[in-house]
């Protein structure tokens, strides 16, 4: 797949190149959280040097210590005086800190090269920034030697404030912190993935994932091994039925930012009818404590759920319906047992086929199916002979019965997680002269 949403992060990417050519080392930093994309920005990233001719160290930073120490030494030299600046006997070069810099280079590089000050790329994955080579690195600019060198140091954003990433910036560091892909690069993703622009429904889908490439990746890959997606005019969708188990779970199963912890809180919190409240927390079963403040903080991190007023409730529906299906059964008479209410109070169950027929009144469930077949306010107005200001209101309703936020979201779950009997298969929009006031 083609690297998605990295605009910005590629034209800071060039800039630092032309410096390096021109002479100049520098460094360049890429954080982000699990699954963000920062490995493949990093392949990305040389192979762009090798096709400038700039030679190239790169992986894991574990497999390149030798080249760290001697890279930390040579740039924190500075800082310690007590260090003679060369063995006797060694000519001047700059320092002995420096020599051994240039002697770990060249060992890395592994070829001969007859130009012994073209420049180098130095790319490290998978950089812990609590490593004290890694602070001291990071404490002074580059050290002049023979080569020019760009260090792209590439690793998981740190918790705590006091890592080498937030000084960074003073001796001139670029930090980059990959986020979530934008909408219309999910698109772009999804498309390429699918063979075709993603229909209404499976937009819905997507949106859950909330932007994370991560994620993004391996929801598409379980939706390509199912083999239910059609292209239809250039559009992909999977028609009226209701997505396989496994394509829905994917959703909370292969979020690479929650650990197991986590996605149990996920489920506890999904088999409640109610926002959780925080203060429940504690009688989750079998849980230490500082295990779930952990796990609380991963899925507000990852978007997963939010806390509102001190209870805890999913940013997407379908999100909540992934973590109902993955809740055992077993699982969920111990929560019973512990929590001491039936089935029917604490823990929700799938809703059946066509309940969102007695949810939904018929004139919202016919707002509801137009909106599924893409028409926007205006045109379901027209169609029915009545305001805008009225499909406006009724989509509110509609919005609060379905617990929804959005328009995208209402789709989704409309389709897939209260499973109306009929459902009508997503049709072009309806061409018009002016904009439509579809929110």
């Amino acid at each position: 797949m083609n690297l998605f949403g990295r605009r910005n992060e590629l034209r800071a990417v060039q800039r630092q190149f032309s410096d390096v050519q021109r002479g100049e080392s520098g460094f360049l930093l890429v954080d982000g959280v699990r699954g963000s994309g920062k490995s493949s920005l990093v392949g990305h990233v040389v192979s762009d040097a090798e096709k400038r001719g700039i030679r190239v160290v790169t992986g894991p930073s574990n497999g390149h210590r030798p080249l760290l120490l001697a890279g930390a030494l040579a740039a924190g030299a500075a800082r310690f005086a007590g260090i003679p600046r060369r063995p006797r006997g060694h000519p001047e070069i700059g320092g002995w800190p420096q020599e051994a810099f240039e002697a770990a280079v060249e060992a890395e590089l592994n070829a001969p090269d007859s130009d012994s000050t073209g420049p180098v790329l130095i790319a490290l994955d998978d950089v812990d920034w609590e490593d004290p080579d890694v602070g001291f690195l990071l404490a002074a600019p580059p050290a002049r030697t023979r080569r020019p060198v760009l260090w792209l140091l590439s690793g998981p954003t740190p918790p705590s404030r006091s890592s080498p990433l937030e000084g960074a910036r003073n001796i001139g560091a670029v930090r980059l912190t990959l986020g979530p892909l934008g909408g219309r690069d999910v698109t772009a993703m999804a498309a390429e993935a699918l063979g075709g622009t993603p229909d209404a429904g499976l937009g819905g889908l997507l949106e859950a994932c909330g932007g994370h490439p991560g994620l993004l990746r391996a929801l598409l890959n379980e939706l390509i091994a199912w083999g239910g997606c059609t292209v239809r005019q250039g559009v992909a969708g999977w028609g009226a039925g209701p997505l396989p188990r496994r394509v829905l779970t994917a959703l909370l199963r292969e979020d690479p930012r929650l650990s197991g912890g986590a996605r149990a809180l996920a489920m506890v919190a999904a088999a409640q009818p109610n926002p959780m409240r925080t203060s429940e927390l504690t009688r989750i079963p079998e849980q230490d404590v500082l295990l779930l403040l952990r796990a609380v903080r991963e899925v507000v991190e990852a978007g997963v759920l939010r806390i509102d007023r001190g209870r805890l409730g999913f940013h997407h529906s379908l999100v909540r319906e992934a973590a109902t299906w993955l809740l055992s059964p077993a699982a969920r008479s111990r929560l019973m047992a512990r929590f001491g209410v039936a089935p029917s109070g604490l823990f929700a169950v799938p809703v059946p086929a066509g309940a969102s027929n007695s949810l939904l009144s018929p004139a919202e469930r016919t707002i509801a199916e137009q909106v599924v077949r893409g028409l926007t306010n205006r045109q379901i107005a027209s169609s029915m002979d009545i305001s805008p200001h009225t499909v406006n209101f009724h989509l509110r309703k509609i919005f609060r019965k379905l617990r929804v936020s959005s328009r995208v979201e209402m789709v989704g779950t409309y389709l897939h997680v209260w499973r109306p009997e009929q459902t009508t298969t997503a049709v072009e929009p309806i061409r018009e002269s002016r904009a439509a006031d579809a929110k």
